[in-house]
């Protein structure tokens, strides 16, 4: 029998605005950047995979300036100036924290390498909230650029036993993840960064995912296969199984909300 968890939304107005760097710490291999929003802000995360969008230039120092978005349109950008999405991490009270996982290279991870406290940081969103579902068994499946999210999972999730595969290479993720991951119900498999999806669906093809709900991320296409496989599990309904491309190899700002699997 299959089950189904429903995840429930909370909308909200599109809001652009302009903080200020209040530190940039980096650990376990990930950069920690905190934002001092204005004082009169009110941001919202009340899911695990909450986001918003960061305006980046080549030149940290620069000030980036939005018109206020319209209902369904995107803010025209001023040459030079990109955006990247990242999973809010904390907001407490008006001071905001994401997490950007250390990479080659790219416009975001260039920004946050060479900003500094006291330069301006222009972002907006979220639109919405998708809350964790009331699943009482969890399955999560990450690379690092899921990361962030995962340990929001784990913070808003009320499941009573969790699994966690991980593909990484070069961080701490027990530092990273912290007492979340020592848990008791918590179940962690770690591979390299390098593993195929093959090695992942072998772990899968064990497992049983009785009243779960899965949710994986992270490159795309070493996803699709993975997603293939679980759509075939004749314990899981489609609804109770997200997988998100958070990048895709060789394109730049992959476009997360896109289509995963070009078969479908």
């Amino acid at each position: 029998m299959a089950y189904s968890f429903s995840r429930d939304r909370v909308q909200y107005p599109l809001t652009s605005r302009i903080g200020v760097v209040h530190e940039v710490e980096h650990l376990a291999g990930i950069y920690r950047v905190h934002i001092d929003l204005p004082e009169e802000t009110t941001i919202k995360a009340l899911g695990p995979t909450d986001h918003l969008k960061i305006f980046v230039a080549d030149d940290p120092s620069r000030r980036i300036e939005l018109p206020q978005p319209h209902a369904g349109q995107r803010p025209q950008l001023s040459p030079g100036v990109v955006s990247r999405d990242v999973t809010i991490r904390e907001v407490n009270g008006s001071r905001l924290i994401f997490d950007v996982v250390n990479h080659r290279s790219g416009p975001l991870i260039e920004w946050v390498r060479n900003v500094r406290p006291g330069m301006s940081a222009t972002t907006a969103g979220p639109r919405g909230s998708l809350l964790a579902p009331a699943a009482p068994r969890l399955f999560m499946c990450v690379d690092a650029s899921a990361l962030p999210a995962a340990a929001r999972w784990l913070e808003c999730t009320s499941a009573e036993k969790i699994t966690l595969v991980t593909r990484t290479s070069g961080i701490d993720i027990a530092q990273y993840l912290g007492s979340a991951l020592a848990k008791q119900n918590v179940t962690w498999y770690s591979y390299d960064d390098q593993a195929p999806a093959r090695h992942i669906i072998d772990r899968l093809a064990g497992y049983n995912f009785a009243e779960h709900y899965v949710w994986c991320a992270g490159e795309a296409q070493w996803l699709i296969p993975i997603r293939r496989w679980l759509r075939t599990c004749p314990q899981l309904s489609h609804e109770n199984i997200s997988v998100e491309g958070y990048w895709k190899l060789g394109v730049s700002g992959h476009d997360h909300h896109a289509q995963l699997d070009p078969e479908e």
